[in-house]
């Protein structure tokens, strides 16, 4: 269902109603969708959190080992040994500053990436957006 009113409320409250199909709304099939394969999207900055990848990184070994690397990689570059504190043990200010939330989000996505390729999803097809552009180029 595609709501094709002005009001998408209208359009809702016409379908519901069961008015048929037409000003409001319409309706359908999807033709040519055959075996549809997953997309990995990965999001630029903006969603990060003091102890975002902790769960993950507990149930999930190749988690932790993309983590584990990524701060092995943050810690050189930067001199500073803070990063697993900050995205696995929720150690750090509640607001990240740009320098440290961008590596931070590339590494947890990687993770993400990683893990879902050790489940057997393998992305046909992959998109990222500001930072989430060097993840897509990793997993690419």
């Amino acid at each position: 269902m595609v709501v094709t009113a002005a009001d998408p409320v209208a359009g809702l409250e016409a379908f519901l109603s069961g008015a048929p199909a037409g000003e409001a709304y319409t309706t359908g099939v999807a033709d040519g969708v055959r075996d549809p394969a997953p997309v990995f999207l990965f999001s630029g900055q903006g969603g990060g959190h003091p102890g975002m990848g902790a769960q993950l990184a507990a149930r999930f070994p190749v988690v932790a080992e993309v983590l584990e690397t990524c701060a092995r990689v943050y810690a050189e570059e930067t001199g500073r040994d803070d990063f697993l504190g900050r995205i696995v043990g929720g150690r750090g200010p509640a607001r990240w500053d740009t320098a440290f939330a961008q590596p931070a989000l590339f590494a947890l996505q990687l993770a993400q990436a990683r893990l879902w390729e050790r489940l057997g999803v393998t992305p046909a097809r992959v998109a990222g957006h500001s930072v989430g552009a060097y993840a897509a180029l990793c997993v690419a």
